[in-house]
């Protein structure tokens, strides 16, 4: 008796949780975004992070306000 217990409960178990998944499983409707996207004026661009490698030391640079370095 126990050795079928032992076999018979977690199978229901299982099968429990995978009907649970099955039904509570739900999709996440697409949202279109609220603005569209920045685009760049120019024909050719380049954008980078990382850090200023110069020939004596090394500098991190972190500017107060993100954008475009000039």
């Amino acid at each position: 008796m126990t050795k079928k217990l032992s076999i018979g409960l977690p199978l229901i178990g299982l099968a429990i949780v995978l009907v649970w998944i099955k039904v509570s499983a739900r999709t996440v409707p697409h949202v279109p975004p609220l603005v569209e996207p920045a685009s760049s004026p120019y024909a050719h661009t380049i954008a980078a992070t990382g850090i200023v490698e110069a020939s004596e030391r090394n500098y991190n640079l972190n500017p107060p306000i993100s954008g475009q370095i000039v």
